[in-house]
């Protein structure tokens, strides 16, 4: 397997589930909105498609691969290779239009990531880096922050919804 090969093939499925995320948000239809388990944990057939789209090409790029994903596929893996995906990381952001949001891609050998995909829909920024290479942003290779303080640093958090009850 050519793993380049196979990370370029992967970017340019995101572009193209990326294209169908950005189409349906112009006429969302806010009756297909669906909760799963929490009123803030929500899910929409946008989430579902675009999962659906992406376990169908990833298992035509690599066959035999298993897949553990956000909105239920979880197919084991008939080979050594397993594919980890939010199809629409940032629901909730998606949802109220707030620019946000991602598809979340890894890829993983006998339990080993050895890549990685971020695809920010919105500003068509793609993070991407394969075990022991360089990390990238589209085709630009990227660094950790010069900053060394934690003073002069910049953070943000979120807060998951699996821990609403644990806020005071």
């Amino acid at each position: 397997m050519n793993l380049s090969l196979l990370e370029k093939d992967t970017i340019e499925l995101c572009d193209e589930v990326a294209s169908f995320m950005r189409k349906e948000l112009e006429g969302f239809d806010l009756s297909r909105i669906e909760q799963k388990g929490s009123s803030s944990n929500l899910v929409s057939y946008v989430d579902k498609e675009s999962e659906r789209r992406l376990v169908n090409r990833l298992s035509k790029l690599l066959p035999g691969s298993g897949f553990l994903a956000e909105e239920g596929t979880d197919v084991k893996a008939s080979n050594e290779y397993t594919w980890i995906i939010d199809p629409l990381d940032g629901t909730t952001n998606y949802l109220h239009g707030l620019p946000i949001f991602a598809i979340s891609i890894g890829l993983q050998r006998k339990d080993k990531t050895i890549l990685g995909i971020v695809y920010d829909v919105s500003n068509k920024h793609c993070y991407h880096a394969i075990e022991g290479g360089a990390a990238y942003c589209n085709e630009k290779q990227i660094h950790v922050s010069a900053i060394r303080t934690l003073e002069e640093s910049l953070l943000a958090t979120g807060f998951p919804y699996y821990h609403s009850s644990k806020k005071r």
